[in-house]
């Protein structure tokens, strides 16, 4: 019995970090994007950045926490580590997922509820949809964030937010890009 306690407990201790965020870029407007992010995983590499060109109706999977859509808008997730979801077994309570917060070119703009996607996975999953609002009087971007996980038992964070982008755009220059990607902070 001791046995399959042990196995239990094991399975179930590396499920509890969430060390990775899994995000599917989907470009869903009206012309192609250019998508810069940056690898955070590899500090040892001479040029982290990668600049991507996303065509109208296809998706891009990375593990970047920044971006930079069409040197307008930067786009940074935060994970805050706070609990948002959890699963019970065995009168266990197991976390799910977390509260990750989206600041667009430095303001925080909104934060939902993370989750994993199978029960033995680390990562959580996050989408991101780059849109056009269709309003025929004037053409709005929209990002919508959304949960790509399962299991969304949120305490007071949506899963889901559209947000309006043409408030917060701004032409960002080189300089600020690269300081952007190396330290999350737009001069």
């Amino acid at each position: 019995m001791k046995k399959y306690f042990w196995v239990f407990f094991l399975v179930l201790l590396p499920i509890q970090s969430f060390a990775l965020i899994n995000v599917k870029f989907v470009n869903k407007s009206l012309h192609a994007v250019e998508l810069a992010s940056i690898d955070t995983n590899s500090y040892h590499t001479l040029n982290p950045t990668m600049v991507s060109q996303v065509s109208i109706q296809n998706s891009f999977l990375t593990q970047s926490q920044r971006f930079i859509i069409n040197n307008n808008y930067a786009i940074q997730l935060v994970d805050t580590g706070e609990e948002c979801s959890y699963l019970n077994a065995f009168n266990i309570r197991y976390s799910n997922g977390t509260k990750v917060e989206l600041y667009i070119n430095n303001n925080k703009l909104s934060s939902i509820c993370s989750t994993k996607k199978h029960y033995l996975t680390y990562a959580k999953n996050i989408e991101l949809i780059f849109a056009n609002d269709p309003n025929p009087l004037f053409i709005s971007d929209v990002l919508i964030i959304r949960n790509a996980g399962w299991w969304a038992n949120t305490n007071g964070y949506p899963v889901e937010k559209n947000i309006l982008l043409n408030a917060h755009k701004m032409n960002l220059t080189s300089e600020q890009i690269v300081h952007f990607m190396l330290n999350g902070i737009i001069l």
